[in-house]
């Protein structure tokens, strides 16, 4: 028996497969000519392939000599002895009894087969939004542009290796991805929208590239963080501490005031801002949070500090964002504050954390470190930094009857 990881294996010759052109899909080729073929129009290139062996060639999945390769067996032939690829659940209610669909099927035709069962169960309207320019527009269940990432990503890095199928469990108000095998190399749940990962499936990937079925950069996490952030919901959840990767794409409550302002925001400060995943975990913390520290978008961003705090005071010079001072936080502008409509939000004081902290000390208030952290939207760990710095300047002190440490340590002003 081959060993179908092996193949994948960077700078490894490519495996040949033990199967012949007589077990290609004939439908499976046919759709992927269509795929090719659409590219080629949109790009004005020349004409598709004729026989399935000139498929597999311009698609780069035939061995040395020729001859059919394993990636070139799981794009176009039936899986062996019926095993299932994928397995779609859709549940009518959360938690309920699924009904299951298995699918044993070439990679082409399971991926389309798939992505139609989801598309009939998550296209129904659950928010309509009006915008102030007249437009109005409905929202589905899940943003298309996150499930088809969630999906393609499954495909296209899962480890083919393993025996066990992708699962798709649906519901109303969660589309889980389940694939198997790890994250990518180079890539962690720290580092996936921005890292440039090496895939587990180079040979496969390829071949995906050219149908136009995966992007170039051999990631989508940062546009399905994107498309589910513009939707109004929050970024998808993650798992990945296991042999398999889990992706959760909540349904939620559709946030509408915030794809109002961020319909403002788009016509007040142009495109660029918004159609970048930075741009919109930025907007979507400030719609939230009074304030944005450098090692919060670090965080969000994934990037270092310094990177973070470039990319903040870029949007300072295009009038999105204020810095506080010389401190390294940041709030939404004027105008852009004005965009979400909230009184209350067009009122922040220009106040650094520190200035805060020490304003509700002299009221005198007793603080905690994690109830800072939330009424803010910083981190907590910089939140105990400057109280141990008050306590250095006099100006704070560990309340009597408080925990001398730990997450319940209540402060005072001296």
């Amino acid at each position: 028996m081959f060993d179908l990881a092996s193949e994948f294996a960077p700078m490894e010759p490519i495996i040949k497969s033990r199967r012949g052109l007589g077990d290609l899909d004939s439908y499976a080729i046919e759709r992927a000519k269509a795929l090719l073929k659409a590219r080629r129009i949109a790009s004005g290139d020349s004409p598709v392939p004729q026989t399935a062996l000139e498929l597999c060639s311009e698609l780069g999945v035939l061995t040395a000599d020729g001859s059919l390769s394993v990636a070139a067996e799981i794009l176009f032939m039936s899986p062996l002895h019926g095993r299932t690829v994928v397995r779609h659940l859709l549940r009518d209610v959360p938690g309920g009894e699924p009904k299951a669909t298995e699918i044993s099927a070439p990679l082409i035709t399971a991926l389309e087969q798939v992505r139609s069962l989801i598309n009939a169960n998550a296209s129904q309207e659950i928010a309509r939004v009006h915008l102030s320019n007249g437009q109005e527009f409905a929202i589905p269940s899940f943003p298309a542009t996150a499930v088809d990432e969630s999906v393609s990503n499954a495909f296209a890095h899962r480890d083919w290796g393993a025996t066990n199928a992708i699962v798709i469990d649906q519901s109303p108000i969660n589309l889980v991805v389940w694939s198997p095998g790890s994250l990518p190399v180079g890539v962690s749940a720290e580092n996936l929208l921005t890292t440039q990962s090496v895939p587990r499936n180079p040979i496969l990937m390829g071949a995906l590239r050219r149908l136009g079925l995966a992007e170039e950069s051999s990631r989508g996490f940062d546009r399905m963080w994107a498309s589910m952030l513009s939707s109004g919901r929050q970024a998808p959840d993650l798992r990945a501490d296991g042999p398999f990767v889990e992706v959760n794409l909540p349904a939620g409550r559709v946030d509408t005031h915030f794809i109002k302002a961020l319909s403002v925001l788009r016509a007040e400060f142009g495109e660029t801002i918004f159609n970048s995943v930075n741009g919109l975990l930025v907007t979507r913390h400030l719609a939230n949070n009074k304030i944005l520290t450098a090692s919060t978008a670090s965080r969000l961003m994934q990037v270092p500090e310094s990177q973070a705090q470039h990319t903040l005071d870029w949007y300072v010079s295009e009038g999105f964002l204020e810095q506080l001072r010389d401190a390294p936080e940041w709030i939404l502008s004027a105008k852009a504050r004005a965009a979400f409509g909230d009184k209350e939000s067009a009122a922040i004081s220009a106040v650094t954390t520190e200035d805060w902290i020490v304003a509700q000390l002299r009221e005198g208030k007793a603080l905690n470190a994690r109830e800072v952290a939330d009424e803010l939207g910083v981190e907590r760990e910089s939140v105990s930094e400057l109280l141990r710095h008050l306590r250095d300047l006099g100006k704070a002190r560990i309340a009597p009857d408080s925990p001398k440490r730990g997450p319940s340590v209540r402060w005072i002003a001296t």
